[in-house]
Order: C-alpha cells, then structure tokens, then sequence
C-alpha cells in the first residue's frame, strides 16, 4: 500500500487560492408553455445566438403570448454574464 503525501506547495496553493467564478452565460434552455385548456408547446431559447423557436402548433393567441415571452427572454438574457449573481 502507498501513501501518498501531498507536497507543501500543492496544499498551499489550494489552501491560499480562492476559486471564482468569472463566465456564467445562459446557453440554451427549453421551456413548456401550456395555456388552461390544455394546449402544451415547447419555446426552445437559445441565449447564445439570441434567437427562439416555437415547437408544436399553438393556437394563434397562444402563438403571440409565447413570441412575446421568447423576445423578452432573449432580450434580457442574451449575452448576460451572470457571475456576479454566481459570486455574491
């Protein structure tokens, strides 16, 4: 059996350095959207490029209710380093 002893520098540098986070970005989510009766579509967001797409057939209202949901996220989200929320 072999044991193992870490060297000195190496439990100083991990003891002494303190990890932050500096990129946290949203990349790419999949949302389900459903109104009350019943109708249930998927809203895939993709925080990178900035962009949504609708999967399924929503009904004309519904349609506009997600498109308008899918600006506002992408809006608020697209490009957004987040590691200031990760860190604090």
């Amino acid at each position: 059996m072999a044991i193992i002893i870490p060297r000195e520098r190496d439990f100083l540098v991990s003891k002494n350095m303190k990890k932050v986070i500096t990129r946290f970005y949203l990349d790419q989510a999949r949302y389900l959207v459903g109104d009350n009766v019943g109708e249930d579509v998927y809203l895939d967001v993709d925080y990178r490029i900035g962009n949504f797409e609708i999967i399924g057939k929503p009904s004309s209202d519904l349609k506009i209710q997600i498109e308008n949901i899918g600006h506002d996220l992408v809006s608020r989200k697209h490009g957004v380093n987040f590691s200031d929320k990760i860190n604090s």
